[in-house]
């Protein structure tokens, strides 16, 4: 199914609403659940994707990405810290620009 997601708890990027009302469901379990303020309905299928091949391999770097995000976004942050800026002002400030020509509007 094209459409099918991961839904995830509040505390990731794939929260959802129902997340803990879906979690309980049982494998195979269906239900809809209406949105708020008459938005409408969303189909809930539980599944078990580690024992469906493509859901397996269609989902697979969206669950990686919810597993390892606090810790990559750290990653990230720690490396930027130890970044350093050069900026090279050759080609920034070896022209001064002295008249600009607009194309005409007609």
């Amino acid at each position: 199914d094209k459409y099918a997601t991961v839904l995830g708890s509040e505390e990731t990027a794939y929260a959802d609403d129902n997340f803990e009302e879906i979690k309980g469901m049982a494998v195979g379990d269906m239900k809809i659940i209406e949105l708020e303020d008459d938005a409408g309905l969303k189909l809930v299928v539980r599944q078990d994707i580690s024992a469906d091949p493509y859901y397996l391999e269609q989902l697979t770097p969206t669950i990686l990405w919810m597993l390892k995000e606090d810790e990559f976004n750290d990653s990230v942050k720690s490396e930027i810290e130890t970044m350093t800026v050069e900026v090279n002002d050759y080609a920034v400030d070896r022209f001064k620009v002295k008249k600009l020509k607009y194309p005409s509007a007609s």
